[in-house]
């Protein structure tokens, strides 16, 4: 019997992607696809591209988002900066990379969104160190104080909580070069579990 009910949740996990996705989720990735998290490969003198994404998301635009990302340097030293998806305004202070508060509107031009919605880039080169290592969390006072989540608006009146790419706030969703290594996306994590029950 457990092997019908395991049969059945992959073909259910096989049959689109809208099943086989959790819809909401922000994490961070080094592609615009939002599949590379782990990037061990990733070197100092490395120039490289992080983005802070919104995946299969259940509205189409996004007027406004929060959220707060933890960036362990590891001691590494970086030059760059981040670009708001259309022109985006942050009233938040991203002048700590261990906290680094978005609060971002994006007045008259809302994001359009994709199953992989770019929200914000930071472009620069790794000019020293060992990697990083990165969390997502919930934005202090933000607007779900109950869920504790990061999230968006996809208008004016409808606010959306989001879940976290790793499934936690406090498990790291991204990491380059020696970070935090051995991260598991939340997507994998389900599936992961899927396969023991067949075992």
């Amino acid at each position: 019997m457990r092997k019908v009910i395991v049969l059945t949740v992959i073909a259910l996990m096989t049959a689109g992607s809208s099943l086989a996705w959790t819809p909401d989720q922000m994490g961070i990735y080094f592609d615009t696809d939002a599949t590379v998290y782990d990037d061990p490969g990733v070197a100092a003198g490395d120039q490289i591209s992080i983005y802070i994404m919104l995946t299969h998301p259940s509205h189409p635009e996004v007027a406004a988002w929060e959220c707060q990302v933890v960036w362990d340097q590891m001691g590494g030293l970086f030059f760059g900066s981040w670009a708001l998806t259309n022109n985006g305004v942050n009233v938040g202070d991203i002048s700590d990379p261990m906290a680094m508060n978005f609060a971002v509107g994006t007045g008259a031009q809302p994001i359009q969104t994709s199953d992989a919605t770019i929200l914000a880039t930071w472009s620069g080169i790794f000019a020293s160190g060992t990697g990083s290592c990165f969390y997502v969390k919930e934005y202090p006072g933000g607007s779900f104080p109950d869920e504790h989540l990061p999230g968006y608006a996809a208008d004016e009146t409808t606010l959306v909580p989001c879940g976290i790419s790793s499934g936690s706030p406090d498990q790291p969703v991204a990491s380059f070069g020696n970070g935090c290594p051995g991260i598991v996306g939340n997507n994998e994590t389900a599936w992961s579990t899927v396969k023991t029950l067949y075992r």
